[in-house]
């Protein structure tokens, strides 16, 4: 325990001494049973400030013994940064000594609760980079941990397996084990990269770390490789592929063979093609030869390769294979048409929206769409294999009323495929509301009011913000729940009243303000009981004001006291790293798990695209993301802790499809949940539109021709 100082010491006894200051009851008080009113003309000592802190200066996060009184940020970011690598560089001694609860534990509450602080001073210091390394070295650390104990229990069951002579699912076993050492593979070089990113710009030493890291690797590396021998024939690859810069008109023309070592031919095997936007699967022929077509459409133009990959089935004796074809992307042109949409809507009316896309006649399949009136989206979508498309839904109210332009246009940017949006212009008319208010007497300044607001027929309208105004002065805001009800408190201005009964009429406004509803506003008369000057008559020490005073006093020493008392707890903890315990730890939170009462995926998807609609962006992204959870999580063996990243590496190592989409999308994911900024309904639409393509590439059939 680190010792105090005689600055700690000042401290105590200065709040000693405010507390015995305020605490003792004024003369008046004591010699005269006349009462002193809080509403004198003569300031009161808390109206003149005569109790004011003298020193409002403080440090958070410091460490006594290395930071100075006078708050040296850049030692707090010094010992912060110290803690959080030693509790990095030890967990993985601890992963190689396979105490894995203890390597959790290093990384996970507390590390989160220092990095907090990190995080806040790195922000005064500039160094959010360092903080955002320390962040992701925190989740690659976690993921590996549970890789490595995956690997090591899964080698034990495969050495079970073999024992009793059960081949079939030894070889099953050794196809998992293939499946972890590569991702803890991918684990590994990114922890080795961020402990030498965090050793230049900390000065920690990660030596043993690394060290431990390196032979972790080492003996996973062993053991799968004595696991492969015995268990696989290798196989080999050999593709050919034409032209190196691909188009929508020009697509990429992929042919090969696949064999063993030995040349042996392997007919009926699943080959293929891997991109950043589809993937396209072929079987082998007799002769062990496949070709296929692909034409890109959603393709990124930053593209540089596609892989060509043979996947053998779980229970089947060959390994696996893979070859990588350099390409480059030209972007193509194409014709985006509407045939079909409404004229004039209103509020909740069914939209329906036909169209096309096209290059020279030529279909483009599976194009993701976005639809918007005005600038709101409204609705997402992807063409069919004849490219065409069809969007069904409903109009949202935060559409402004009036003339509008209803707009297709494909999602993303930069991509093979390239449309001009088709817009058709469209009337949004506006929907009369209803607005009901209640309020009860009050005997304070506190008034509870209470209501619904619903269209004009009886709809309930729910998220909705309404404003409350007493003569003209706004007196508070709230939003309409669910059944369009609200429920609030609003604070009466002191100048509104006058006596001790006062008549108070508040209006209830809904301003309409850039929706389709029609604004309307409702009014309530209510009385409102107080003293002469507007605050609630002193019951509680009738007859002696004064008596307030002291209990004011008394309350806000207390205050100080324990403020003086936190600090200085805040100083100590801070200054004693903490030491892990034998607790479990939670070490990645993720956003609540979907009610069970919603149908999966495909119900979120649709809240997703809802949430789009009705301008709630953040929400939108999230209920897309849950969507993914909710279809990969079980698959995938993830537990309800498992963050964002670890659901892309579980993905990408188990599955394979679409990883370029999902890392997209929960780079997005990411942006909109811990940003500052709410994501705009641009990138709100296309990140619900990454989701889908991930959701729907195990339901989708493939086909040659994209």
């Amino acid at each position: 325990m680190t010792p105090w100082s005689n600055s700690n010491w000042r401290v105590v006894i200065l709040t000693a001494v405010v507390f015995i200051s305020l605490c003792a009851p004024p003369a008046a008080a004591l010699g005269s049973s006349s009462s002193l009113s809080l509403s004198s003309s003569a300031p009161t000592a808390l109206e003149s400030g005569v109790y004011q802190q003298q020193n409002n200066s403080t440090v958070q996060h410091e460490n006594p013994d290395s930071a100075n009184q006078d708050g040296n940020l850049d030692a707090v970011e010094s010992y912060l940064a110290r803690i959080l690598a030693e509790r990095l560089g030890d967990s993985s001694i601890q992963l190689n000594q396979g105490e894995y609860e203890q390597a959790r534990q290093l990384v996970g509450d507390d590390y989160s609760k220092n990095l907090e602080k990190y995080i806040d001073v790195a922000g005064d210091t500039g160094n959010e980079r360092t903080a955002d390394r320390f962040e992701e070295t925190q989740e690659t650390q976690q993921g590996y941990t549970d890789t490595v104990q995956n690997f090591r229990q899964t080698y034990d069951e495969y050495q079970e397996a073999k024992q009793n002579g059960n081949e079939q699912r030894a070889r099953e076993l050794a196809r998992e084990l293939n499946t972890l050492a590569q991702r803890s593979n991918r684990q590994s070089t990114q922890l080795n990269e961020s402990y030498t990113a965090l050793s230049n710009q900390t000065g920690a030493d990660f030596t043993d770390a690394q060290e431990s890291v390196d032979e972790i690797q080492q003996n996973i590396s062993t053991q799968e490789q004595s696991v492969l021998e015995e268990e696989f024939t290798p196989t080999t690859l050999a593709v050919d592929a034409e032209p190196s810069t691909i188009s929508f008109r020009e697509p990429l023309q992929v042919s090969g063979q696949l064999t063993t070592e030995d040349g042996s031919a392997l007919a009926d095997q699943t080959i293929r093609l891997e991109t950043a936007g589809r993937n396209v699967t072929t079987t082998t022929d007799a002769d062990g030869e496949f070709s296929l077509t692909y034409r890109p459409t959603v393709l990124p133009l930053s593209t540089e390769n596609v892989t060509v990959r043979y996947v053998p089935e779980a229970s089947s004796i060959y390994l696996g294979a893979n070859e990588t074809v350099d390409v480059s992307v030209s972007q193509t042109d194409a014709t985006l048409q509407v045939t079909e949409s409404p004229t004039a809507v209103a509020y909740g009316d069914e939209l329906t929206v036909t169209g096309s896309v096209a290059v020279d006649d030529v279909a483009v399949a599976d194009a993701p769409l976005i639809v918007s009136v005005g600038s709101t989206p409204i609705a997402t979508t992807r063409t069919t294999s004849e490219g065409g498309f069809q969007v069904e839904t409903t109009l949202p109210a935060n559409v402004s009323a009036g003339s509008q332009e209803l707009r297709v246009r494909l999602s993303g940017q930069d991509r093979a495929v390239t449309a001009t949006p088709a817009t058709t212009p469209i009337q949004i008319e506006e929907t009369p509301t209803s607005l009901t208010v209640d309020a009860n007497n009050s005997s304070s300044r506190s008034v509870t009011v209470a209501g619904q607001f619903q269209t004009a027929d009886g709809r309930p309208l729910s998220g909705h913000e309404l404003e409350f105004v007493v003569d003209g002065t706004l007196v508070g805001t709230t939003t309409t729940a669910s059944e369009g009800r609200y429920r609030t408190q609003l604070q009466i201005p002191k100048q509104q009243l006058s006596g001790e009964a006062t008549a108070v009429q508040i209006t209830a406004v809904y301003t309409g303000e850039r929706t389709n509803l029609a604004s309307t506003r409702a009014k309530t008369l209510v009385t409102v009981t107080t003293a002469g000057n507007g605050d609630v008559a002193n019951t509680f020490f009738p007859g002696d004001d004064s008596s307030v005073l002291y209990w004011i006093g008394g309350g806000l020493a207390v205050v100080l006291l324990l403020a003086g008392g936190g600090l200085l707890y805040l100083r100590r903890t801070t200054a004693e790293p903490t030491q892990p315990t034998d607790t479990e730890d939670t070490f990645a939170t993720t956003p609540d798990q979907p009610d069970s009462t919603l149908e999966a995926d495909q119900s979120l998807l649709e809240l997703a695209q809802t949430r789009v609609a009705s301008g709630e962006t953040k929400t939108a992204i999230e209920a897309a993301y849950e969507a993914l959870r909710a279809r990969f999580a079980a698959p995938l063996g993830l537990s309800s802790a498992a963050t964002h990243w670890e659901l892309y590496r579980a993905y990408q190592a188990q599955i394979g499809e679409h990883t370029t989409t999902l890392r997209e999308f929960v780079e997005r994911y990411e942006r909109a949940t811990y940003g500052r900024d709410a994501p705009s309904p641009d990138e709100a639409s296309e990140a619900v539109s990454l989701s889908s393509t991930v959701l729907e590439s195990e339901t989708r059939s493939s086909s040659d021709d994209d």
